[in-house]
């Protein structure tokens, strides 16, 4: 047995926290006298061995095992929980569980600066499926569901939109975005982006969590500053590991046409030739072949990168 030189490291740099301009908020859970909050140690019975004290009552000498219990949330005392005084909220009567779920309207606020339209309550929900999509800049997005309903960012009209019961969206003010969708429909998600910025790589990062299971998967892209392009989830409720993204010849053809438009393959000839070598009989490796002959000439960087991924996850899929 050794003293915990880590927890006691960590207390002793708590001030570089203070002092860091990050602003911190506490919150804890109080159920009352039920958490273990010591165990006793007496003079070790095998020395050398457990040289800073062995459990009392370990050894079966005492019922209660040396254990005494203090105030807390049933897993974590009170006195540990509450250390940082700093905007400390307390929610009485939550255990350690439920805390996350009973305090989300407090993260809310604190994150977002609003209070939350809807909340949902995860303890009282049960068989709650949820699909997470995040999106790390630089695009702004919008999902469409099977049923046409969408969340996300208007692009015409440059505000947001929630259609979707339950749904949250995180707003297109920050760097990173992201939705939550309750109870996902089967069937098709479309992930729509817009260039942000000056553009450049993105990543489309979802999560679907079911009691069954937990899929999480990347979609890596390239963008153009308001430049929108599409990528298709394909969401199955009764077999959750089968959730996965979708991209088709048509997809790979629709950006080639884009990527003319707006200058990154910079001659029409090769354009055809791309999208002539697509439909042939050995499609996708002779357009492998003919995107690199390609690459630095008449195609760039951005569109190479985005249409080589797009037909190796169709080789791998």
């Amino acid at each position: 047995m050794n003293i915990n030189s880590f927890l006691e490291n960590l207390n002793s740099s708590l001030n570089k926290l203070f002092v860091s301009g990050v602003r911190v908020t506490n919150i804890v859970g109080d159920t009352g006298n039920n958490t273990i909050g010591t165990i006793r140690l007496v003079e070790s019975p095998e020395p050398p061995k457990w040289e800073h004290g062995f459990p009392d009552g370990l050894d079966g000498s005492t019922t209660d095992r040396g254990l005494e219990r203090d105030g807390g949330d049933g897993t974590v005392p009170a006195r540990s929980a509450e250390f940082i005084e700093s905007d400390l909220n307390k929610f009485l009567g939550t255990e350690h569980a439920e805390l996350v779920t009973r305090a989300e309207g407090l993260v809310f606020r604190k994150l977002i600066g609003r209070d939350a339209e809807i909340l949902i309550d995860k303890v009282n929900t049960p068989n709650l499926k949820l699909l997470i999509i995040k999106i790390l800049s630089p695009v702004d997005v919008m999902v469409v569901a099977p049923d046409w309903k969408r969340v996300g960012k208007d692009f015409e009209a440059k505000e947001e939109i929630n259609e979707i019961e339950g749904a949250f969206y995180s707003g297109f003010l920050t760097d990173n975005e992201y939705i939550t969708i309750p109870n996902p429909l089967d069937g098709k998600y479309q992930i729509q982006m817009q260039g942000t910025g000056d553009g450049g790589s993105y990543t489309v990062a979802v999560g679907y969590i079911a009691d069954e299971a937990a899929v999480e998967m990347d979609f890596n892209g390239e963008t153009a500053p308001n430049l929108v392009s599409d990528t298709n989830l394909l969401i199955n409720t009764s077999n959750p590991n089968d959730t996965r993204f979708s991209i088709t010849i048509d997809d790979i053809i629709e950006d080639i046409e884009t990527a003319y438009n707006i200058g990154w393959i910079d001659n029409i000839g090769v354009k055809e030739s791309l999208v002539k070598k697509l439909k042939g009989d050995n499609g996708l490796k002779d357009f492998l072949n003919e995107l690199e002959a390609q690459y630095g000439k008449h195609i760039n960087n951005q569109i190479h990168n985005l249409l080589k991924e797009d037909v190796e996850w169709l080789l791998n899929n």
